[in-house]
């Protein structure tokens, strides 16, 4: 559930604030979640990119 407010967010189809009233977070829980995943994500990156 908490994915699905970060995907809303990211989409930009919800803001922040109207993520964390519908999915019942509060706002500094989803922009933790957003930094986590974004830093997960860039490692994800780094070790699945090929070689250049």
């Amino acid at each position: 559930q908490l994915t699905q407010a970060i995907q809303a967010v990211q989409s930009g189809s919800l803001s922040y604030r109207k993520a964390a009233h519908q999915y019942g977070f509060s706002v500094s829980v989803l922009q933790r979640a957003m930094r986590q995943g974004e830093h997960e994500q860039a490692l994800c990156h780094v070790y699945t990119s090929p070689d250049t």
